[in-house]
């Protein structure tokens, strides 16, 4: 399960990079890229899911009062990615694609399940104020790389830090879920 960040956290976790915060954003940024690089090498299905969850852990951690004793915190953070990645091993369900990328075929006799819930999440983006609708959709457009800059763009035209942009759409994706499973219950 994903550790929440807390703002706590995140301002521990920035000090923790450099004493200037736009230094510290922008080592934040490099090492994330260098995580999500280190999980593709290592051949992980949600490299990008898995980098967020070692940041995550990380701010956790010093919340915590875990001191960095290392002069190079970058091996603090490939210390735990190590962890996350074995554990996502022992776990087959955090190898998945995260919701809403695409799914994999199903047989044909769950194709009409698959139309339902396709419907289902239609209904339930359309129920999304348009700015949330395309920032939700914007966020998982890409492939790898291209999926990381288009993060960033996005984040600057909505004025958010990479961390508050993912925080946003996580919560959105939590009110989708809910929704689409609200509404996969329903009977016909």
């Amino acid at each position: 399960m994903s550790a929440t960040t807390t703002p706590a956290g995140f301002e521990k976790l920035l000090a923790v990079l450099d004493t200037n915060r736009e230094k510290a954003g922008e080592k934040y940024e490099l090492i994330r890229r260098k995580l999500v690089k280190l999980f593709e090498w290592r051949g992980a299905r949600d490299p990008e899911g898995l980098a967020d969850e070692t940041m995550d852990r990380v701010a956790k951690k010093l919340a915590e009062g875990t001191e960095v004793t290392t002069e190079d915190p970058v091996r603090f953070f490939q210390g735990t990615a190590r962890f996350v990645f074995l554990e996502s091993l022992r776990n087959p369900r955090r190898n998945e694609v995260p919701f809403p990328e695409s799914t994999p075929a199903q047989p044909r006799d769950d194709f009409s399940s698959m139309e339902k819930l396709r419907g289902c999440l239609d209904r339930c983006l359309a129920k999304l104020p348009a700015s949330s609708h395309r920032l939700v959709l914007g966020y998982y457009q890409g492939d790898r790389s291209a999926k990381i800059e288009n993060r960033k763009k996005l984040a600057a035209s909505e004025g958010l830090s990479a961390e508050a942009l993912r925080l946003k759409v996580h919560r959105l994706r939590e009110k989708l879920e809910a929704c689409v499973s609200t509404c996969v219950d329903k009977k016909p």
